[in-house]
């Protein structure tokens, strides 16, 4: 840590104020570390790891392991964030686009909680790069930093950490405005948007999902805003105009325009199960139930996790209509995908449907019973 600290001709007071910073950068609200504690990890002369958050903010920062920092040498870099990109040795701006595709990928396989921390690494030295004063292509750092921050965003709300999710998805945004990367900025309007629904937000969210659609050009940018509009309407209970922006979307979907790489995911039957969703939170199971079967029907191939998610929300619905046979039935099916077990979405649906049965006077049904010990053996 001492030989990377002095190759960037930083005093251990100037280095604590660039921790510092990095501890801001994180929402790392618990970092706290001395001169003198620095000095003491820099010569090895510690017993057992640093705190958890300290450790989170030190790795970020030189983009290495802990266990390396602590060495006696200096050890080469490895991971996804192997060596963060300064001055004239930042490397290829297609090396970091490959790694955020990648930890995209990893994500829809593994699930956020393997994800977070390499994203927060990638993140930390793409900004490094950005602020080197010998990168020749900061803009082209901070669009990258800006997607980078989007896909935190994302993983911390798919872990149900809605705070965290809202301040990296805002900041993603002013980055993306900064490079006045516009097709991102809309994305990322709309993703903010998604956030305020779960936050129960209905106004902030429809506002955001109409800043999206205006900003937005091709047909499946358009379709994805207006899954928002649907979302914040139907969380204010205006079915009619709920409705109505599914219509729309599905129709935006259809049109085949071009698509980035951003939205691949948005096919007809993935915005039948959004719409399912947000059936189920306008307080209409039957409707939920209908355009979740439409989903599950125009299923072709690809996006498991996806599907799974539309199962186990499927589940949910038929909870709603006092049907535990068909809960236990749809849950079963959707935990048989392994693509299942690392989405907290398909999971906390199916908590919920357990809920939702023990409340309307099912907790005693073997199916219930069923659906109970499915979900005991996935956590």
């Amino acid at each position: 840590m001492r030989a990377l600290r002095e190759r960037r001709n930083l005093t251990r007071a100037e280095m604590l104020d660039r921790l510092e910073r990095r501890a801001r950068e994180l929402h790392e609200g618990g970092f706290a570390l001395t001169e003198r504690q620095l000095a003491r990890l820099e010569a090895g002369q510690v017993k057992t790891a640093p705190r958890v958050v300290t450790t989170r903010v030190l790795e970020a920062e030189f983009s290495r392991p802990i266990s390396d920092l602590l060495a006696a040498t200096d050890v080469p870099s490895r991971g996804v964030a192997a060596h963060a990109p300064t001055g004239v040795d930042a490397g290829p701006v297609d090396h970091w686009t490959a790694i955020i595709s990648g930890l995209a990928q990893l994500d829809h396989r593994q699930g956020p909680s393997q994800v977070l921390e390499p994203a927060r690494s990638v993140y930390a030295s793409l900004m490094n790069a950005a602020e080197d004063g010998r990168c020749a292509d900061r803009a082209q750092f901070l669009r990258l930093a800006a997607r980078c921050a989007e896909l935190i965003g994302w993983l911390c709300q798919d872990s149900a950490r809605l705070e965290e999710a809202d301040a990296w998805t805002a900041r993603s945004f002013d980055l993306a405005e900064a490079v006045e990367a516009c097709e991102l900025g809309a994305y990322v309007l709309m993703r903010r948007s998604a956030i305020a629904v779960e936050r129960g937000k209905a106004g902030d969210a429809l506002m955001l999902a109409e800043r999206s659609l205006r900003r937005s050009g091709s047909g499946h940018d358009r379709a994805l805003a207006l899954r928002e509009v649907a979302a914040a309407h139907a969380l204010g209970g205006n079915v009619p105009a709920f409705r109505g922006a599914v219509d729309m979307a599905l129709g935006q979907a259809a049109t085949g325009d071009s698509r980035s790489p951003l939205t691949t995911y948005c096919s007809i039957p993935f915005l039948w199960s959004e719409a399912g969703a947000a059936a189920l939170t306008a307080g209409e199971p039957g409707l939920a139930a209908e355009y979740l079967r439409q989903a599950l029907d125009g299923w072709e191939h690809g996006q498991p996790r996806d599907l799974a998610i539309c199962k186990a929300r499927l589940a949910l619905a038929h909870a709603y209509d006092d049907d535990p046979e068909q809960v236990a039935a749809i849950s079963a099916e959707a935990l048989r995908d392994p693509a299942a077990i690392p989405s907290p979405r398909a999971v906390a649906s199916l908590h919920h449907a357990v809920r939702v049965l023990e409340r309307r006077g099912a907790a005693a049904h073997p199916a219930t019973d069923q659906v109970r010990s499915a979900l005991a053996t996935v956590g």
